[in-house]
């Protein structure tokens, strides 16, 4: 995977924020402060933190209001499929992981070992005793 690929999966990943921005305002009616946290928490690689911080979010907004409310909410952020979109916009921030590295130029032989293979066996335990 090249430059080129990642910039594109970039754009990719980050053309879903204004359908984010569209769910969190228009359908989950998030204030300000609100929006702006759950916005800062698209930064962290891991999109569970995200869902995590919604759900309190939801839980904090609604506390006073009756349980059937924030359950129509939460089924509503499970409805609008923005956990997938959580999920497709913080992969920005680990797709890199795929781009190749440098090529590397070797001198002598290169020695590929299974690290299992020196986990002593029950036969060489025997003689360690």
């Amino acid at each position: 995977m090249d430059k080129a690929w990642l910039e594109q999966k970039t754009k990719e990943c980050e053309s879903v924020r204004p359908e984010i921005e569209k769910i969190l305002r228009n359908k989950l009616h998030l204030d300000d402060k609100e929006f702006e946290k759950i916005m800062d928490c698209l930064e962290s690689p891991c999109y569970t933190t995200t869902i995590h911080e919604l759900d309190m979010v939801l839980i904090m907004k609604y506390v006073d209001d009756s349980t059937k409310t924030y359950e129509e909410y939460k089924e509503l952020s499970e409805l609008t499929g923005i956990e997938e979109l959580f999920y497709k916009y913080t992969k920005k921030n680990w797709i890199d992981a795929y781009l190749d590295g440098e090529p590397m130029e070797f001198d002598g032989d290169i020695i590929i070992t299974d690290p299992w293979q020196h986990v002593p066996t029950e036969r060489i335990w025997k003689h360690l005793e």
